[in-house]
């Protein structure tokens, strides 16, 4: 078995306006935050192409080509490339996840970049709201950035596959906050 060079690697976690080539900021880390957040459910990456226009693809395979109003006007590729295909239902490929969850996966996987959640927002959304009471210490003072703290996993809303929501809840927190 060949060894997966670096770039294949990356690839799978590159929002689509990273590999079509148009100008990107920071939004292009929320992606990458919303494909982590997938794979902590799902065990494996949620898209795995092996070209940019491959994982353009899959992409598509899952949030559904978008709209000629979404698709940004300087890139060389057109969206008229990719057969329209609508989004597949996000609980079918993360059906360990809640619905809070898979709300705040799409907006995480949002195609337009101005339409993507900010880290800011994100850190609000009701996904991590829902699981903040029970995420406190037993004397219910809060410990660390929104109070989120690691008790046993029987405290959690759930545990999936052997990652608890709680470490869910520290990766993507650390990773959003670096972006307020």
């Amino acid at each position: 078995m060949a060894a997966v060079k670096p770039q294949v690697v990356t690839l799978w976690y590159r929002a689509p306006e990273v590999l079509l080539q148009s100008s990107y900021a920071t939004p292009v880390d929320l992606w990458s935050v919303g494909c982590i957040f997938a794979e902590m459910f799902r065990r494996r990456p949620i898209f795995r192409g092996n070209s940019d226009v491959d994982q353009l693809g899959k992409i598509f395979d899952v949030v559904g080509v978008p709209s000629p109003e979404d698709w940004p006007q300087e890139v060389a590729l057109p969206q008229s490339a990719f057969t329209p295909r609508p989004p597949k239902p996000i609980e079918d490929l993360v059906p360990d996840m809640d619905e809070e969850g898979r709300t705040l996966l799409m907006q995480f996987l949002t195609f337009n970049p101005s339409r993507r959640i900010s880290a800011f927002t994100a850190l609000s959304h009701p996904y991590f709201q829902s699981v903040d009471s029970h995420s406190r210490r037993p004397d219910g003072v809060g410990s660390g950035h929104r109070g989120f703290y690691l008790p046993s996993c029987s405290l959690w809303k759930c545990a999936v596959r052997g990652w608890t929501t709680g470490a869910h809840l520290q990766i993507l927190n650390t990773s959003m906050l670096m972006y307020l």
